[in-house]
């Protein structure tokens, strides 16, 4: 359904917790850590090594 609506020409803004699932429906992702913006990127950008330490505190 988020790709119909995505494909229709419409925006579609969900929050999601889960970087696969971004990943998988996204065009765009916005990551952010406690209420502030520390990632505007396509979903492949955001699944690094990098963005998963910044964003969870944790070692990928």
């Amino acid at each position: 359904m988020l790709k119909k609506l995505s494909a229709s020409g419409m925006t579609v803004i969900s929050s999601m917790h889960a970087p696969t699932h971004a990943y998988r429906y996204a065009d765009k992702v916005v990551a952010l850590k406690q209420g502030r913006v520390c990632a505007c990127v396509r979903p492949e950008e955001v699944i690094t090594e990098e963005n998963i330490e910044q964003i969870y505190g944790v070692r990928a």
